[in-house]
């Protein structure tokens, strides 16, 4: 270990050693009572937020958030440059959420059965998005390239996730579901939504894409629905 890797791990442990003389401090003796607890949880929280700068390092981080209702167009050949711009510059977003509905038909078929055409128009609509962002660049080395982190799909609800080259080795936790909202049951999955949520660095983020029922007249069930 580097004197530098050491002097870091000595500072760390004291902070460390500070924070739980504290904690004793707080703690006392005898069994802490409701009230107590609460104050030594203010306490704690109030240390926490004055000393913050000393533990936590800031980012400023660019998302580009998407939302398309394809109408199960299998194919789209024209640009996406209108609907997800990306600069060649510090602009660019670090982050690109994009959300589709009706990837697929919303019949019988497609709404009861686990079928392959769904699948394919995921894989499609992903390549195609990721093609975009790369400006058609198929290699994916370039300095600020992006790369594909995760997708969650429920019939005709489709969400991708992409971040930059370099931001994704600080990914992690990367977890995805859905809830069916749809039909008499109110369970099948011609309505409802997906979500994405992982961390980037030691922040979480969380993306959710959905698609409930139309019409001014559904106010109501798509507020349940929400719920």
């Amino acid at each position: 270990m580097d004197t530098g890797a050491r002097d870091k791990t000595k500072k760390k442990q004291k902070k460390i050693a500070k924070v739980e003389k504290f904690l004793k401090k707080c703690g006392g003796k005898n069994k802490p009572s409701s009230e107590d607890e609460k104050v030594r949880i203010k306490q704690m929280k109030e240390l926490i937020q004055n000393r913050r700068n000393e533990f936590t390092n800031t980012r400023q981080t660019r998302l580009l958030i998407g939302t398309w209702n394809c109408a199960a167009s299998k194919n789209f050949e024209e640009s996406l440059d209108d609907w997800l711009p990306i600069p060649n510059d510090e602009n660019a977003p670090d982050i690109v959420a994009v959300g589709f509905q009706e990837t697929v038909k919303l019949n019988a078929k497609h709404v009861t059965l686990s079928n392959q055409k769904a699948k394919k128009q995921s894989k499609y609509w992903i390549d195609r998005v990721l093609s975009h962002l790369n400006h058609d660049d198929t290699s994916n080395d370039g300095p600020s390239s992006y790369v594909y982190l995760d997708d969650e799909y429920l019939v005709g609800v489709l969400l991708i996730i992409f971040v930059k080259s370099e931001l994704q080795p600080h990914t992690g936790c990367v977890s995805a579901d859905t809830v069916g909202v749809g039909g008499p049951t109110d369970t099948l999955g011609n309505k409802g939504g997906v979500s994405i949520r992982f961390q980037l660095y030691e922040s979480t983020l969380c993306f959710i894409c959905s698609h409930l029922e139309a019409l001014q007249e559904e106010v109501k069930e798509r507020n349940r629905d929400c719920k």
